[in-house]
């Protein structure tokens, strides 16, 4: 639907243990601890998902600055499993507070893209588990919306 080649950016907390996982394998081979063990080790690390967490947001934050605004208008495709489309304005300096402000509060996984002005979220969830639904994150052109009503 939207999103144009390989994403930039992907939330997703599986392939965050595995890679983790197939590091430790590489690193320390698969002689001395096993798999699972190493599995187990890496599920139980407390700082593993902040760290990931915390440099996607760096990362997406890096992304919004290429675009010169903070000013945000957010059009929303096929949320949840009613399907629901909407738009928003939003403010937002950090990829941090993007996210928050436009994702369910649920586990997320979700893939970033890259397209021109725009930023493309495509979000699954428990109420969206078919990657159908999409968010469109672009500038507000300050000079052309200037004097129009805004949603509050």
């Amino acid at each position: 639907m939207t999103g144009e080649g390989a994403p930039i950016l992907v939330w997703d907390t599986y392939e965050i243990v595995d890679s983790a996982v197939r590091f430790q394998l590489e690193l320390c081979g698969s002689g001395q601890r096993g798999e699972v063990e190493i599995r187990k080790g890496v599920c139980s690390d407390p700082d593993l998902f902040t760290y990931e967490w915390d440099a996607l947001c760096e990362e997406l934050t890096r992304v919004m600055g290429e675009r010169g605004t903070t000013h945000w208008r957010v059009e929303m495709r096929n949320f949840g499993w009613r399907r629901l489309n909407g738009v928003q304005e939003l403010e937002a300096t950090t990829g941090q507070e993007l996210l928050r402000k436009i994702l369910p509060k649920t586990d997320n996984t979700f893939k970033v893209y890259s397209v021109g002005k725009e930023i493309h979220i495509n979000n699954a969830h428990h109420d969206s588990p078919t990657w159908a639904e999409w968010y469109i994150v672009a500038p507000v052109d300050e000079e052309r919306d200037e004097g129009v009503p805004q949603m509050s």
